[in-house]
């Protein structure tokens, strides 16, 4: 029952393949390298960032956006809905959960009976052969990658499921009966809008979205943020898919980046949900405890309007407006360690959360657009703008 793929590991990995492929060693991925700024740039920006300070406070709405930024030969053009801003918005500081002890993997594991086995120095062993084969590949297979916490790990079973813990930071569980059950019998999956999600099935999605939050709630887990949510039928055998990540005070940590380089580190969920229960679920660097936060004043995106038509005119920001920026959202961004070793696994002790305001094409229209356009090689689809400072935090 031990042979599945290492989720606390290996799910990184998937994750990274998924955002545009890991990090290869020695090269670097150039999509997080930002221009810099001259200090003309700086202080116009900075000019916008004061007037905003003085001008806009307190919750601002959101409502619909169209417009065509930029010079002559280097525009973009964003049509999308501004969200609300939420009346609090802050910096955060995240460190692993140390309550996430033996105590809490037997109420997360939710054992009805019969023998439980710690089985905790098994996942250490596996954890430290799946990081050596990961590191030790031919050349230019070798995958280095960043973590969240520390080199702990606890497992528990009692042979029909299993729950773990890793780096206090990350967790695991599968209920095998459910997923060896439901999983293989689906015939057709369905995406279900997030914003709209009524399938008109029996198992409805509210009902499997009260299913995971009680799962979840063992961990103290109280706030989430969906993206995708896919509804799997065949055979009388109907499930959910969710991808989801954390999610503090109605702002939601970052989802598409487009891309991956080395030090970046983004929080992330998936579970399958049944009718009986949750089949399957893996949470990566999601569990974090809040060790501190620091609250911020929002740039309007008025502010960021006029700070992307100054990063556009001196061509720090690269443009088509054949190419529909198509979501505006303001997330919080995992800051990156920029000077991490290229040649290593990074154990992150601490997890910095910044607002940004992202602007963004979605994938499937940025993948239509590239196939039906010329020219689009080098043009950025992923800004995220610092929500505080109006600086460029990534592009992509």
């Amino acid at each position: 029952m031990r042979k599945r793929i290492l989720s606390m590991t290996a799910a990184v990995i998937t994750c990274a393949l998924a955002l545009s492929g890991c990090q290869k060693a020695p090269e670097a991925s150039g999509d997080n390298e930002i221009p810099h700024a001259q200090s003309a740039l700086d202080g116009q920006i900075a000019d916008i960032v004061e007037k905003n300070t003085e001008e806009v406070s307190g919750q601002q709405s959101g409502g619909a956006y169209e417009a065509t930024l930029g010079t002559t030969d280097n525009k973009i053009h964003i049509s999308a809905q501004i969200p609300a801003v939420p009346a609090n918005a802050y910096q955060i500081v995240l460190k692993p959960n140390e309550e996430l002890d033996m105590d809490a993997l037997t109420a997360f594991l939710d054992s009805p009976g019969g023998d439980i086995e710690d089985t905790s120095q098994a996942l250490l062993d596996e954890i430290e052969k799946a990081e050596y084969d990961n590191t030790h590949g031919d050349d230019g297979e070798a995958v280095y990658y960043s973590l969240f916490g520390d080199h702990s790990a606890l497992e528990l079973t009692d042979g029909e499921r299993e729950a773990s813990f890793s780096r206090h930071t990350s967790a695991y569980y599968i209920e095998y009966n459910l997923r060896d059950t439901y999983l293989p019998n689906a015939q057709t999956v369905t995406a279900v809008p997030v914003n709209q999600p009524d399938t008109g099935a029996d198992f409805s999605v509210e009902e499997a979205e009260q299913i995971l939050a009680d799962k979840l709630g063992t961990l103290g887990i109280t706030e989430t943020a969906f993206r995708e949510i896919e509804f799997c039928e065949g055979n009388g055998y109907n499930y959910y898919r969710f991808d989801f990540v954390p999610s503090y005070e109605g702002i939601a940590v970052i989802y598409e980046i487009g891309g991956y380089s080395l030090g970046e580190l983004y929080p992330w969920g998936h579970a399958c949900v049944t009718p009986e229960g949750v089949a399957m679920l893996t949470l990566s660097d999601f569990c974090g405890e809040t060790a501190g936060k620091e609250p911020v004043a929002i740039l309007s995106f008025e502010q960021v309007e006029k700070i992307l038509e100054q990063y556009l005119d001196s061509n720090m920001i690269q443009g088509d407006e054949r190419l529909t920026f198509n979501n505006i959202a303001l997330e919080y961004y995992p800051v990156p360690n920029l000077s991490h070793a290229e040649r290593e696994i990074e154990y992150r002790p601490q997890l910095d959360l910044i607002p940004v305001w992202h602007i963004y094409v979605s994938l499937d229209d940025y993948v239509e657009t590239m196939a039906q356009c010329d020219g689009l090689d080098g043009v950025h689809y992923n800004i995220c703008i610092n929500a505080v400072t109006g600086e460029i935090e990534r592009l992509s």
